[in-house]
């Protein structure tokens, strides 16, 4: 090993980068759903933020009889673990909020130096227990707010059409 330092060195940097590789899931997530409804008003989104793509998986009616998925491709750049990273560090705050309402999800996937994943939360807002948990760091709103840009259409539309 120490006559060719420099083979040693790119042989670990290929293999972090294959480290980083394998985890094929999404980084960054939002689901929404509507909550306590008749099953014909039923409607669940998950959007799925990957490296190179954002995948919007829509059900419509009670045990999802219809589904919908849109894929966008796009490119996630920039230092979203090291977001992620202090965004984890925080504790969340939990608040009561309303009961059999409408459900969303904010969090995304660190992966770890051993290749495990951890969810991070950013936000959870269970309408079906109605505990709030937010995370308050600014990494937290940072990775909100990109998720938010990358998932406009979520959960437009919820209920009865309006009667004219």
């Amino acid at each position: 090993m120490m006559k060719f330092p420099g083979y040693t060195l790119a042989a670990m940097a290929l293999l972090s980068s294959v480290a980083e590789a394998r985890y094929i899931g999404p980084l960054l997530v939002k689901e929404a759903s509507t909550g306590f409804v008749m099953p014909e008003y039923s409607k669940t989104q998950k959007c799925e933020i990957f490296a190179q793509k954002t995948v919007l998986t829509t059900t419509f009616g009670g045990g999802g009889q219809l589904a919908s998925v849109q894929t966008i491709n796009q490119t996630l750049d920039g230092d979203y673990i090291g977001l992620m990273q202090k965004a984890q560090k925080v504790k969340l705050v939990n608040q009561p909020g309303a009961v059999d309402g409408p459900s969303v999800k904010y969090y995304g996937y660190l992966i770890n130096p051993d290749d495990s994943v951890r969810k991070v939360t950013f936000y959870d807002e269970n309408g079906g227990s109605g505990a709030i948990l937010s995370n308050p760091s600014s990494e937290a709103l940072v990775l909100k707010n990109v998720i938010e840009s990358l998932c406009p259409n979520t959960m437009q539309g919820i209920g009865p059409a309006p009667i004219d």
